[in-house]
């Protein structure tokens, strides 16, 4: 159960760290160097995958995914209000991509994790 509350915690500060940096002035900003899109897609992906290992109830979950979507929205909305900045559907689009990709990734890392245990539990009884 601590486990779940740091997770949170990590997830929902994340979410705090993405909103500072979409709200940054353009010169300002902190880049990679890779297309924006891939940098959104990414954060996005981290922050869901991170949020996933905190809540892993159905419903909390799809509540999750829905609140990373409505953030990115806002973000990209506000971001018309922001010297040299500006809103962006593809940027919003690939946030949404990332979100739905960690949630995937995190199932699918829970599956092959749960997988191994039953063999590694099933090699030992033999």
């Amino acid at each position: 159960m601590i486990a779940r509350e740091r997770y949170r915690k990590i997830g929902w500060l994340s979410c705090a760290a993405i909103a500072a940096m979409s709200l940054l002035q353009a010169d300002w900003e902190l880049r990679t160097g890779a297309p924006d899109y891939l940098e959104h897609v990414a954060a996005y992906l981290v922050v869901a995958g991170v949020l996933a290992r905190g809540y892993r109830e159905g419903v909390q979950r799809l509540l999750m995914v829905l609140l990373l979507i409505a953030l990115a929205a806002a973000l990209e909305l506000v971001q018309a209000w922001v010297p040299g900045r500006c809103a962006s559907i593809r940027d919003f689009g690939a946030s949404v991509i990332g979100a739905v990709l960690g949630l995937g990734a995190a199932r699918a890392m829970e599956s092959v994790s749960r997988y191994l245990r039953q063999r590694s539990g099933d090699e030992r009884s033999k």
